[in-house]
């Protein structure tokens, strides 16, 4: 439940929170005490992701009328007779008037005594209220949380903690229905309660229900009752700019229920729209129900971060040139009449370290911008891959004098594949080993062709991976404290996972005998054929 305390994640998290509670529901409630049986868990998993001294899930039927559904790190009697003292439900009624968290920093200068006296004996001295928000908005109970010492209240504890007590109103309402009438009423009427986005409901071939967003959006008759699902298809096929994609998406839920939905679409039209699609599958009394399914409008999200990568990819373009330019002039300076001279030597020398040390940066920042965007046809080139990789060598060679750098393989080999893209994962792979490996030790750099790929085999004598990152070294975490001295900003070997996959090959890692790293890269020499 971390990511409640930022507000885009929210709906991943209670998408998973309901999910989770409905697996609860199903495998451990009883009929009987479905709701309070849900309460109760529900603040027990709270109360594992947040440090709080207790919680509390009071419910409200009225002005006045409250009722203590759930409690965990308190003793539930002493608190309800707390809060069966005027002074004290006061606290709760001015929540649910107002509709607006309700904090108390130090209980021991409360004006209700039962407040302060209780604060004596049990050492909680801050609490916090939050509304739980119902249909249409009215509070239907208030989340309490305590601690022994006030938290600090920035705009990241709001957020947090209203987000929480948004999914925990959720939970509530699902456990609530789950106590209903028949399991398809459950589950319909669970839909229309727990999103205010384009929503609709699917079961055996049926569309169940669908609010007035999603009509709004697919151009269909609100409050239609059941619907076969084929017709409703139909009607959304013609909205999205890739419909041979929604029908694909479509018919793989169609043929696994237990599938879940994330993805991106783009709707017709001009300026362009983008909708998530989000659907997962429900359960009712541990049979299944179906499967929800919720359209929401990320067209600002999805435009931000395609400016944003447009905005590197351009700025580290802009920069290639002037960098390139600079190395050019370095080597050109080492082969002058009096480069011998130890000072224009190092000079020179620095001069061209650096300026290969921002290239690499440079580099990174421009496949970080790319590594999201689909490559095309138009992306590959006729190359030398062995020329690539000979050239790299001779460069970390440069680099990394101190150690011995060693090419096996072929001088020539014609491939077909991305340049930019290949350059950047010789770069990471070589540039790891230069890094890692002690001086005086040899780095073999081994290509070889068997049938139509090309294996690139990266060894070196340096520490190795740890086992416990052995399976996150190709994910994206970049960490600040490791950032390579040699250039670079931490993101070699996930640029390299990213670039070998959309060129239609595999990366991977096994520890050398003897200690070190192997790193090996296979690629199809002409990827003309290939489904990027």
């Amino acid at each position: 439940m971390d990511g409640f305390q930022h507000e885009a994640s929210w709906a991943d998290k209670a998408f998973a929170f309901i999910a989770d509670l409905q697996q609860h529901l199903k495998t451990h409630a009883d009929v009987v005490r479905t709701k309070e049986q849900g309460a109760q868990w529900i603040l027990e998993q709270v109360a594992s992701s947040y440090k709080a001294r207790a919680l509390t899930l009071w419910l409200t039927h009225g002005p006045g009328e409250w009722t203590l559904a759930a409690a965990t790190g308190i003793d539930i009697k002493s608190h309800q007779r707390l809060f069966g003292s005027q002074g004290s439900q006061q606290h709760l009624e001015v929540v649910r008037k107002t509709g607006q968290p309700l904090i108390v920093a130090d209980l021991s200068s409360h004006s209700s005594l039962p407040f302060r006296a209780w604060s004596q004996l049990s050492g909680v001295r801050s609490i916090a209220s939050f509304p739980l928000f119902g249909i249409q908005n009215h509070v239907m109970g208030v989340l309490t949380v305590m601690w022994e010492e006030a938290p600090v209240q920035d705009q990241a504890f709001f957020t947090r903690w209203t987000n929480v007590g948004r999914t925990l109103s959720l939970g509530w309402q699902w456990a609530d229905l789950w106590q209903g009438t028949t399991q398809g009423e459950v589950v319909s009427r669970a839909v229309i309660r727990m999103t205010g986005v384009a929503t609709v409901h699917l079961y055996q071939g049926k569309v169940v229900c669908y609010n007035h967003q999603f009509a709004e959006l697919f151009g269909l008759t609100p409050d239609a009752g059941e619907v076969d699902l084929s017709r409703v298809i139909q009607a959304m096929r013609p909205r999205f700019s890739s419909p041979g994609d929604f029908l694909k998406t479509v018919r793989h839920i169609t043929d696994n229920r237990e599938m879940w939905v994330d993805e991106i679409l783009e709707l017709k039209g001009v300026p362009a729209h983008y909708l998530r699609w989000l659907s997962r599958p429900v359960y009712g009394a541990g049979a299944y129900q179906g499967r929800v399914a919720v359209f929401m409008d990320v067209t600002a999200q999805v435009m931000a971060e395609r400016h944003h990568e447009s905005f590197l990819s351009l700025a580290a373009h802009e920069f290639r040139t002037p960098v390139t330019i600079i190395q050019g002039v370095s080597e050109l300076m080492q082969a002058l009449p009096g480069a011998e001279a130890p000072e224009v030597a190092e000079s020179a020398r620095i001069i061209w370290r650096e300026s290969m040390r921002l290239g690499r940066t440079i580099r990174e920042i421009w496949g970080a911008a790319e590594a999201d965007r689909d490559v095309s046809a138009e992306g590959k080139e006729p190359l030398d891959f062995a020329a690539m990789a000979r050239a790299e060598v001779e460069i970390a060679q440069r680099m990394w004098p101190e150690r011995t750098w060693i090419y096996h393989g072929p001088d020539t080999l014609r491939a077909q594949l991305n340049y930019e893209m290949l350059v950047t994962v010789l770069q990471a792979l070589l540039g790891n080993a230069g890094r890692f490996s002690p001086a005086g030790e040899a780095i073999e750099v081994d290509v070889t062709v068997a049938h139509d790929t090309v294996t690139l085999s990266v060894m070196d004598r340096g520490p190795g991976v740890d086992e416990a990152v052995k399976q996150d070294i190709f994910m994206r975490i970049p960490d600040p404290s490791r950032r390579p001295a040699s250039g670079g900003m931490g993101l070699g070997l996930y640029l390299t996972g990213m670039f070998v996959a959309k060129m239609g090959g595999n990366v991977a890692y096994v520890p050398r005998p003897g200690g070190g790293s192997v790193f090996s890269v296979t690629l199809p020499l002409d990827i003309s054929a290939k489904t990027l």
